[in-house]
């Protein structure tokens, strides 16, 4: 039973692969060439348009990679076809007939990997229309170097580029654009960013040593999800510093008590950041949670040097002043304008309570207002 099961299926895989373009409605010249492009009716270079529609996208920010899941669409005319009693619109053919025809060799830049999948026969398709235009679709998961900057970081957006190009043949040859499909997508849903969007850049031409040759770019373009990063660094940094500002509160004569609250707070903000630091981007320069932890690290160390100002003044008991002999003595601060080393700490702990929390907002407004604007 199972020998006439594999017997069957290898006769219907032969079938499948001996359909030829004869018999599809399709021949070929005598001096048919499949090394030399085809051209156009007035003989201006064949135009190879592309269409895309991608699946998946998966983007890797420690290998510095975008890789994405994708039908690669290719249409351009075979002006050198004879058509012959085509009933049908268009006819689909085998992959193995695909290679007797010319084929456009493109190429995307800066690719790191390309892989085909398959299960039992490659995922691609050809079909062959009665206007003579050969369709190609195959899926590819292409992996494409992407340079991220993180100056923003969280708050960051990303832009991957990738540029696809004609290998051989110059502009005198073949000439690249997009088909009136373009680019489409799933709906992709990924676990740090969302997909803002896919842009289609206009043809270029780019010129190497003494020839030109036709490229088409596109761009996918990246916002980061900041939920993750207000919910483990921003809430909690904001928690510990609004926490040292309860030191404020303590009376001067707490010296344990005011220590140890200040002190806890400012390991706790510093274990924090330690705890975070592991899973963001190493990059050398400063990135926007970076002005955050180190505002946050300064507010804290200010309420200790509040508190060491307020100590030095507290024990201030007047001013020193000689006399004519030569001799000092601590004279009692009075008058209107001036005021004991104790009220001098008094005012500075009840300005201190105002300035710390008007300066930490107006830098919260400063902060996002940038870098979300």
């Amino acid at each position: 039973m199972i020998r006439t099961t594999v017997t069957l299926a290898w006769i219907v895989l032969c079938f499948r692969t001996s359909l030829s373009l004869e018999n599809s409605g399709f021949l070929l010249p005598d001096n048919y060439s499949k090394y030399e492009p085809p051209i156009g009716t007035h003989g201006e270079p064949v135009t190879v348009e592309l269409s895309l529609h991608i699946l998946d996208i998966v983007l890797d920010e420690r290998a510095q990679t975008v890789k994405f899941d994708s039908y690669f669409r290719t249409f351009w005319k075979e002006n050198r076809f004879i058509i012959e009693n085509m009933t049908k619109p268009y006819v689909q053919m085998d992959t193995d007939a695909i290679s007797k025809l010319w084929l456009p060799n493109l190429f995307a830049l800066f690719v790191q990997k390309v892989e085909k999948p398959e299960l039992i026969i490659p995922a691609a398709g050809v079909h062959l229309y009665q206007d003579k235009t050969i369709f190609r679709t195959s899926l590819y998961l292409i992996t494409v170097k992407c340079n991220m900057v993180y100056f923003n970081y969280p708050m960051d957006r990303q832009t991957c580029r990738v540029k696809i190009q004609s290998y051989i043949y110059s502009v005198e040859t073949l000439l690249l654009e997009w088909h009136t499909k373009g680019i489409t997508h799933e709906d992709i849903v990924m676990s740090s960013f969302y997909l803002e969007e896919i842009r289609m850049l206009p043809p270029v031409t780019i010129h190497i040593l003494i020839d030109s040759y036709a490229e088409l770019n596109f761009e996918m373009r990246f916002k980061r999800k900041l939920r993750f990063s207000i919910l483990a660094v921003y809430v909690p940094s904001l928690l510990v510093v609004m926490v040292s500002w309860l030191s404020l509160w303590v009376p001067p004569e707490m010296v344990p008590g005011r220590m140890v609250l200040v002190i806890t707070t400012l390991l706790t903000l510093t274990a924090l950041f330690s705890a975070n630091v592991q899973g963001m981007p190493e990059v050398s320069y400063v990135k926007a949670i970076d002005v955050w932890t180190l505002a946050c690290i300064v507010f804290v160390f200010g309420t200790i040097l509040e508190y060491i100002v307020v100590l030095r003044l507290s024990q201030k008991k007047g001013t020193t002043v000689v006399d004519a002999k030569g001799q000092s003595k601590v004279t009692p601060l009075k008058g209107n304008w001036t005021m004991t080393g104790a009220e001098k700490a008094d005012r500075l702990e009840r300005f201190s309570r105002l300035a710390s929390v008007v300066a930490f907002a107006i830098f919260n407004i400063a902060y996002w207002a940038y870098y979300l604007g």
